[in-house]
């Protein structure tokens, strides 16, 4: 952005969606970081995929991803 105050407009939609619950902010936690960091080690995957999927599970979400690996992880756990 180079202009802040045109950013001013992209961030008030931002908040208009996660107050209508159209997004959900999700911030990490050590428990997060434990279940994505056992995914990792039992899929053999990075744990930067380990914490998406990790994410999709506890929110009960469905992932969305061009990754194979990814997706087989996830439809094998659902």
């Amino acid at each position: 952005m180079k202009n802040v105050k045109e950013g001013e407009k992209y961030i008030s939609s931002l908040l208009e969606l996660v107050d209508s619950g159209s997004v959900i902010l999700v911030r990490p936690d050590i428990q997060l970081l434990n279940k994505a960091y056992q995914i990792a080690a039992k899929q053999k995957i990075s744990i930067y995929d380990a914490i998406f999927l990790a994410l999709a599970f506890e929110t009960g979400l469905e992932l969305k991803s061009l990754d194979h690996t990814m997706m087989d992880v996830f439809q094998s756990n659902r």
